[in-house]
């Protein structure tokens, strides 16, 4: 069953559309680049959890641990209070302030 859905899904992309015996460099092009596409955003899901853990417990940090890291407690406030989706400032497309 799985194969079947495997074939399937591979026809509909255009993945595995060559005739038989012809070529497939260019269908193996085309699975890498999904592969990579695939592997973008789980690597941008992973550093928006990175940032909400992190805004989380910079949130929890008391006044001394702040002043320690050179940040005052309305600084810390306002970092904390941004979304997950809003990255560091010049990481790239979600990474942009309003």
């Amino acid at each position: 069953m799985i194969a079947i859905w495997s074939i399937a899904f591979r026809t509909a992309a255009g993945f595995d559309c060559a005739p038989l015996g012809a070529d497939h460099g260019d269908a193996a092009v085309r699975w890498e680049r999904a592969r990579r596409a695939v592997a973008g955003v789980f690597e941008r899901l992973a550093e928006m959890r990175r940032l909400a853990r992190s805004r989380r417990a910079l949130s929890a940090l008391d006044d001394r641990l702040l002043a320690d890291v050179g940040l005052d407690r309305d600084t810390a406030l306002r970092e904390a209070r941004r979304g997950f989706w809003d990255g560091r400032e010049g990481d790239g497309a979600y990474g942009r302030r309003r």
